[in-house]
């Protein structure tokens, strides 16, 4: 049987990639141009070794496939630098222990279907996220409230508006809905009514008690994933 598809696209998914944006270079190169206004994290792309370029140009190839039917593009593929703690309202971010990761930054994500979001976080949903890199299994349910956070925050340095899951957004798209909001798939606290979301409020990513029934705000997935650290990518070479 095959594995059910929980997305439909925003976009027609028909525009092939160049071929340029598919090589190594073509990606590391489009990563540094994305960044290279923004000092803090331009400065944390220069510190990603050989070996942790190389897992990220292989895992967004197979994020792109894995994701292509649902209309996923390389160029909505990108690295996002996330300081421990930035989600937490009351917490402290430590930049000093910051990590890169792999997520969809595309304005509205992947279209998740409410009414089957609760099912999606079960053990049996895996092969729906799966992507394979370097040979190794990788589960794509890895969003959490640091690393919403600190990709809304790089947004708003980039200088994007209006901002990914924002009532800007939306009404700029003429969508009668309020806000989309990011399903926090990594943080797998999905109970019957209600699951963990992020939205854009007031330019600040907000967290969302989402109900599966809101059609006010439309969940929408975000697959991302954790770039290894060094020690990691040698133990598993």
């Amino acid at each position: 049987m095959s594995s059910p598809t929980p997305y439909a696209s925003l976009t027609n998914g028909e525009q092939e990639p160049s071929p340029e944006s598919l090589t190594f270079d073509g990606f590391k190169n489009r990563q540094l141009e994305r960044l290279k206004e923004v000092g803090w994290a331009a400065d944390f792309l220069r510190t990603l070794t050989l070996e942790q370029w190389k897992f990220a140009h292989q895992a967004t190839l197979a994020m792109v496939e894995k994701f292509k039917e649902p209309g996923l593009k390389i160029e909505d593929i990108n690295i996002v630098p996330v300081a421990e703690g930035v989600g937490d309202p009351f917490g402290h971010p430590n930049f000093d222990k910051a990590y890169g990761v792999l997520m969809d930054t595309a304005p509205m994500g992947l279209w998740a279907s409410s009414g089957s979001l609760i099912n999606l976080l079960s053990e049996n949903a895996r092969p729906v996220f799966t992507i394979k890199v370097n040979g190794q299994e990788v589960d794509t349910r890895g969003m959490s409230a640091d690393a919403y956070t600190s990709f809304i925050l790089l947004e708003k340095a980039r200088g994007v508006d209006p901002l990914p899951d924002s009532v800007e957004l939306a009404r700029s798209l003429g969508k009668e809905i309020v806000s989309t909001q990011t399903w926090l798939s990594g943080e797998g606290d999905a109970l019957k009514n209600h699951y963990s979301a992020m939205h854009v409020v007031k330019d600040l990513a907000k967290r969302y008690r989402a109900q599966p029934d809101d059609n006010y705000h439309p969940p929408r997935s975000r697959p991302m994933l954790k770039i290894p650290a060094v020690e990691e990518l040698t133990r598993t070479a």
